[in-house]
């Protein structure tokens, strides 16, 4: 099918109640000039590419999706988001067999079996792929309110007086055991036997989240401490996880990508990598899977997000490694060091940006062993450990400085950029305009000095709808004209 079939399949199938809903109407409301919302024309461009490897493949993705209309599946339309991101990336990568890129999705090994995503080849080597979008909604708004543990924790009483976030560990555990089960089947079939064997977890910018869950030294699923000894998934050889859902919610909701994202289902570039966790339980994965999908092992990234944790106060941005290298009698002295350092918290982070940094108390014990000949001092360690919180806070202030003074002076460039993009994107006509709003608010910068920063929102301002100036008028006997002249 060809992209505008595919935007058509969505018009017509797509019911009003639907999340898509106003990326569709939109283009339905506006059929003569063909305007069409950026995450439709892109979802359909992948589509696109994606039915041409593998026949009806649109048809089943639209028809899927306008299935998907209750509350209750709001989020399983991010899993099929998800999907469609991973094979898409999939067949760029695929060797070509009979002239183009060998994927076959649900390969199954008998009837009514339950499947992997896909089969594809690289180099050669043929793999499965198993992809995994979990429900994260609840989390968003909780993730920083609090303190939120990222692994399995036995002593969460240290906590007494915190608003707690349970760890997302549970659902990564799931998704392991649900993919080991269909590679069980799977193999049956003598062909696919030796095929390598992945799950692919589409998330959102808190990756440190499944990185802690499989790799935490205290209880991660892929060590051996492991919380769940039942299964050591060895049938599952390694595991992406692909740092992309909240570029979906954004678009979704007319907002900027992050880190210069530029294609809903573009591939995440090195400036926020995917990272890959071998198992060690599984086979060896070759090096060329790992470059293909321009993937990275969590170890040898320096960024905070990439690292496991125990539990991050969002009150202070400071996350904790290593908990369990200290006697549990220090445990709720740790709690109260970081809770001291409240008081200079930084708002620094959105709610889908995973912004702290981490401390691993592994290091604190180190050094404390080479300085005391083999034996640590843990009061010595105390004292350490709250300097490096000091210091840490100090270095998060003077970030959060040099940010605000960057904001303010590309705000006008910021601003030109965007509209630029927008009247491209959305077509500015006599029907609708893209109204930017510029407002000036204050900005608490931690050293109690008030700063100005100027804060573009762009709406879409229908001419019959109220007028945003507030004069309680259609905005077509309003201010249009007047906007309309100073925009083209």
């Amino acid at each position: 099918m060809r992209k505008e079939e595919i935007i058509n399949l969505f018009i017509e199938k797509i019911p009003e109640n639907h999340i898509l809903n106003y990326h569709v109407h939109l283009c339905k409301k506006h059929s003569l000039s063909r305007t069409v919302h950026p995450f439709l024309g892109m979802m359909s461009e992948a589509l696109e590419y994606l039915d041409n490897l593998m026949p009806t493949y649109a048809n089943r993705i639209v028809t899927w999706l306008s299935t998907l209309v209750n509350k209750s599946e709001y989020e399983q339309n991010f899993a099929v988001f998800g999907e469609i991101l991973v094979l898409f990336k999939v067949a760029k990568v695929a060797n070509c067999v009979n002239g183009q890129p060998y994927i076959v999705p649900e390969p199954s090994s008998k009837k009514d079996s339950k499947n992997p995503e896909f089969r594809s080849n690289i180099q050669g080597i043929y793999y499965a792929g198993e992809v995994k979008t979990p429900s994260l909604a609840e989390y968003i708004y909780n993730r920083q309110s609090g303190i939120q543990i990222t692994t399995h924790l036995p002593d969460r009483d240290i906590f007494i007086d915190d608003k707690i976030i349970s760890p997302n560990i549970l659902r990564i555990r799931d998704n392991l055991v649900n993919t080991h089960n269909k590679y069980k089947e799977y193999i049956q079939k003598p062909e696919y036997k030796e095929d390598y064997r992945f799950l692919f977890i589409v998330w959102d910018d808190f990756i440190n989240e499944p990185i802690s869950a499989l790799i935490n030294p205290y209880c991660g699923l892929f060590t051996k401490n492991t919380f769940y000894p039942e299964s050591d998934f060895n049938l599952i050889d390694g595991v992406f996880i692909i740092r992309h859902l909240h570029q979906f919610r954004r678009i979704l909701r007319n907002e900027e990508f992050m880190y210069d994202l530029v294609h809903a289902f573009d591939w995440p570039s090195e400036q926020y990598p995917v990272a890959f966790v071998q198992n060690p339980n599984g086979r060896k994965v070759p090096d060329v899977f790992i470059e293909k999908f321009s993937a990275i092992n969590p170890n040898d990234m320096l960024f905070a997000e990439y690292r496991p944790t125990d539990w991050v106060d969002w009150r202070t941005g400071i996350a904790l490694i290593g908990l369990s290298s200290i006697p549990k009698e220090y445990h709720k002295r740790i709690v109260e060091i970081v809770r001291e350092s409240a008081d200079t918290h930084l708002d620094l982070a959105l709610p889908e940006s995973a912004n702290f940094g981490v401390l691993n108390l592994d290091k604190f014990v180190e050094e404390s062993m080479e300085s005391n000949g083999g034996s640590v001092n843990y009061e010595k360690v105390m004292v350490e450990f709250s300097d490096a919180i000091l210091l840490a806070k100090q270095a998060q202030v003077r970030y959060e400085q040099m940010e605000k003074e960057y904001q303010l002076k590309q705000s006008e460039e910021i601003y030109k950029s965007q509209l630029e993009t927008l009247k491209r994107a959305l077509g500015v006509n006599d029907q609708f305009l893209i109204k930017p709003l510029i407002t000036s608010v204050n900005i608490n910068n931690h050293s109690k000095n008030l700063m100005e920063e100027k804060v573009i929102r762009n709406t879409i301002v229908g001419r019959n709808e109220k007028c945003p100036c507030g004069s309680g008028l259609k905005y077509k006997r309003c201010c249009l004209e007047k906007d309309f002249k100073g925009m083209v």
